[in-house]
C-alpha cells in the first residue's frame, strides 16, 4: 500500500495509462476518507453514461493540491 500512496507511483500511473482517452459527456468524481495505517483518501471518477471507472487514486492528503492533481490527470482522459 505504501507504493500506492507515493505521488506518481507506478501503480497509480499504470491505472491512468490503461484507460483510453475518449469523448465523455458526464463524469462523476468522489472522494472518501478511509482508515489504512491512519487516514488516507480514495479519489474516484466514473463515466456516468456507461458506469465504467475512469480513475482511482489513493492519497495521504485531501488538500487543493491532491484534488487539482487528480482532476488534471482525469481531464487528459477526456477529449
Amino acid at each position: 500500500m505504501t507504493k500506492l500512496l507515493e505521488s506518481g507511483s507506478r501503480k497509480e500511473v499504470e491505472l491512468f495509462a490503461s484507460i483510453p482517452a475518449r469523448k465523455r459527456k458526464k463524469i462523476a468524481v468522489d472522494e472518501k476518507e478511509i482508515g489504512i495505517n491512519g487516514k488516507v483518501y480514495l479519489w474516484g471518477a466514473v463515466d456516468v453514461d456507461n458506469q465504467k471507472i475512469i480513475a482511482v487514486i489513493v492519497s495521504k492528503g485531501r488538500s487543493y493540491i491532491e484534488n487539482f492533481s487528480f482532476l488534471q490527470r482525469l481531464v487528459r482522459k477526456c477529449e
